[in-house]
Order: C-alpha cells, then sequence, then structure tokens
C-alpha cells in the first residue's frame, strides 16, 4: 500500500504551487464562438410557433418550426427567451405544477 507523504511535504507542495500561481496567472481565453447561428425551434402547438415566428428576424419554416439566423449569439439567446418564455407561465396557469422542475423555481 502507497504511504501518503508527510504533512509538512504536503504544505510545502500546495505553498510553492500557490506561489506560483499568483505570480503568473493565467487568463481564460473566450472561446471561439462560430461567424453564423443558425437555429430552428419545434413547437408542440402550431399556433404557438405561428405567433412566436413574429419575432424580428425569425420565419416559419413549417407550421410547426420557427427559423432564425443571426451573427450574434445574445441575439439568438434573446429569441429563445422570447418564444419559450411565455408558454412556460400559460402551462403554469392551467397546471400550478408544471413550473415546479423549472430552473429558477423557488
Amino acid at each position: 500500500m502507497r504511504r501518503a507523504p508527510p504533512p509538512a511535504a504536503l504544505r510545502e507542495r500546495i505553498r510553492a504551487e500557490v506561489e506560483r500561481c499568483l505570480r503568473a496567472p493565467e487568463r481564460p481565453q473566450p472561446c471561439a464562438l462560430p461567424p453564423r447561428f443558425e437555429t430552428e425551434v419545434v413547437c408542440k402547438d402550431a399556433r404557438h410557433a405561428w405567433r412566436k415566428s413574429f419575432y424580428p428576424g425569425a420565419r416559419p419554416v413549417d407550421p410547426n418550426t420557427i427559423g432564425f439566423d443571426t451573427g450574434h449569439c445574445f441575439e439568438l439567446l434573446r429569441m429563445l427567451q422570447f418564444i419559450t418564455r411565455e408558454q412556460r407561465w400559460k402551462e403554469a396557469r392551467r397546471d400550478p405544477e408544471a413550473l415546479e422542475c423549472a430552473p429558477g423555481a423557488a
């Protein structure tokens, strides 16, 4: 069985590593994003897809699918929030337990 190093040796290794990290901190590099984002969102309800396809830049692909192309990741996130937000709350009004497992539910 392999024995653990003595505590003094471990403390010295930890101290040396902390000093090395504080001397030259590595800066996180932003990840490379693609130049364009092409997204299709499939909705369960065709009426919901039709209503949400009026978002600026969105287009109906078929009765249940919304297409969206953009060069900005935050615009994609905004569109996804717009499409999904209202439907969750409508479902919650019909069924109060629907939001129990939703992110951010208290």
